[in-house]
């Protein structure tokens, strides 16, 4: 398997958990709580090296996985869609698309805002 299928892979993966949760959270008008959410997630995966190895090490099982993001998503005070959402994931063994997850959820979350993304060039 290529680095470009891996890559693939992990998102589609992240994009159907992604669509998902946007499809339940939107349905109950919950997108701006999720997207407020998304970046505290974000910013604690970017910043702990130990959530990071958490879900891209063989060394934890799923059940190790699913208890640390329990306790994770308590802690940090993520919706029950979310925190259910990141525990399937521990149980199927998809956190390594967390990342992925992240920014499919973000921009789902922006198309559903009607917000364009532009590259300006001067």
């Amino acid at each position: 398997m290529t680095v470009a299928n891996s890559a693939s892979i992990s998102a589609d993966i992240a994009g159907r958990y992604a669509q998902a949760l946007f499809d339940l959270v939107r349905d109950a008008g919950g997108i701006d709580a999720l997207s407020a959410q998304i970046d505290e997630l974000a910013s604690a995966y970017d910043a702990s090296a130990d959530l990071r190895d958490l879900t891209v090490s063989p060394l934890y099982d799923r059940q190790q996985q699913e208890a640390a993001l329990g306790k994770l998503s308590a802690k940090m005070g993520l919706s029950p869609e979310l925190a259910n959402t990141l525990r399937l994931m521990a149980r199927n063994r998809r956190l390594f698309a967390l990342p992925q997850f992240v920014a499919k959820l973000r921009g789902l979350i922006a198309d559903a805002r009607g917000e364009v993304t532009a590259d300006v060039v001067s």
